[in-house]
């Protein structure tokens, strides 16, 4: 189900209470005051699940998804392991690539194999260091900590997030070599 986009330059702006009426039927207008309970919090704090997770609204307001705003909402769900807020953040054929080599996963079915695999490592966690936005593109410098077969480390990572109408549509990730932590 796509959520309500109206285009407004360079941004996009989702109605909640539109997408709601779309997704759940006027029937179920009782769910109201519990999309305007949400009022002011942030994408992370929404509750989990594909439609919620990647509207980031609050209340009856018009909010602003942005390139940045996508590639947090994804981070938050990389960090928490929320495998459906995750991919909520890409585009159904989002593709993700070893930066100018190979394919690394091909739409969700890939995407989902690809993190599930990752999310089973218990100290997995990315440490954004910066982000630049350039249009709809989002560069993030991140110190991701991992479970290797040697022991615990950590390695830095260059992520490059292409995004179209909300979503990422191509990301590609260039990896330092890992760095084991001391026992």
């Amino acid at each position: 189900m796509k959520a309500p986009v109206r285009n407004r330059g360079k941004h996009h702006v989702l109605d909640a209470m539109d997408w709601m009426r779309i997704r759940f039927g006027a029937s179920k207008r009782s769910s109201l005051p519990y999309l305007r309970s949400l009022a002011g919090r942030p994408i992370s704090a929404l509750p989990a699940g594909p439609e919620m997770a990647r509207l980031g609204f609050k209340g009856h307001d018009m909010i602003e998804i942005t390139p940045a705003s996508v590639v947090q909402m994804q981070l938050d769900a990389y960090n928490a392991k929320d495998l459906d807020a995750l991919l909520a953040a890409y585009a159904p054929d989002a593709e993700q690539y070893a930066l100018h080599g190979a394919l690394l996963a091909k739409g969700y079915d890939a995407l989902r194999a690809r993190f599930a695999q990752r999310f089973a490592e218990p100290d997995l966690h990315a440490r954004l260091v910066s982000r630049t936005v350039l249009g709809n593109f989002v560069t993030d410098l991140e110190v991701v900590t991992r479970n290797f077969p040697e022991g615990k480390g950590t390695m830095d990572m260059l992520c490059i997030y292409e995004v179209v109408d909300g979503r990422i549509q191509r990301a590609s990730f260039a990896m330092g070599a890992p760095q084991l932590l001391a026992r």
